[in-house]
């Protein structure tokens, strides 16, 4: 759904410290359907990450359904075709 209440983070183990954080930004796409996505998190390569999955919506479109996620490809050749998520989204919103 389009709701930044719902959203996924990349939060770097034992610190519990926010690394990176994504939502769907698209209302265009907002249609029940799911998507492929795509981060490049290469800046966090040797460190202990792990991903956790945010649903606080109260309102409006809030949902969020997850299917897989592939945290590595051997070379870029590899990766699908998809969404490519152009940035970090950190935000104190």
């Amino acid at each position: 759904g389009y709701n930044q209440a719902c959203y996924i983070e990349i939060v770097e183990a034992g610190t519990d410290t926010v690394l990176a954080k994504y939502h769907n930004d698209n209302d265009a796409n907002n249609e029940g359907k799911m998507f492929l996505y795509k981060a490049d998190l290469t800046e966090f390569m040797g460190k202990e990450v792990y991903i956790r999955i945010v649903d606080n919506a109260v309102n409006e479109w809030g949902c969020l359904a997850v299917d897989s996620f592939i945290t590595h490809y051997e070379s870029i050749n590899d990766l699908p075709i998809g969404v490519i998520v152009a940035e970090n989204k950190i935000s104190n919103d």
